[in-house]
């Protein structure tokens, strides 16, 4: 830890949220983050273990229950990025895609064409709450 560059604590509480990617159903060697029954870290914080899977009618995730392992001192292959459900806040994610439609927007040396007409109508795609 490099204390020059300052430290800040962040809470910790029953109910966090983690990224669907970090979770699977099914289970691999591969595999280093969180799935039934396997333990992996939350960065800066504790080592949980997938206990319980809750699912809709059609099989999608919607809750793990996990428990936490007091011992941190152990070495995990997994490290997943987490927030605590009491800190989370509204946001608007800007996801930005291909500005032009086509490789050359410019057309040609034959075919020249305004790459104004090129550009992606849909290369923006702003995500709110």
């Amino acid at each position: 830890v490099n204390k020059d560059m300052g430290e800040r604590s962040i809470p910790f509480s029953k109910v966090i949220y983690i990224d669907r990617k970090d979770f699977r159903l099914k289970d691999s060697k591969t595999y280093y983050r969180l799935a039934p029954g396997k333990e992996v870290r939350l960065k800066y914080a504790y080592i949980i273990k997938c206990e319980e899977v809750i699912q809709d009618k059609d099989g999608n995730v919607l809750e793990l229950k996990a428990s936490v392992s007091p011992n941190t001192d152990r070495k995990m292959k997994g490290t997943i990025h987490w927030i605590s459900a009491k800190e989370i806040c509204k946001v608007e994610v800007r996801v930005y895609g291909r500005l032009f439609m086509s490789a050359a927007p410019q057309g040609t040396k034959d075919k020249p064409k305004d790459f104004i007409d090129d550009l992606n109508p849909k290369s923006l795609n702003v995500i709110k709450d």
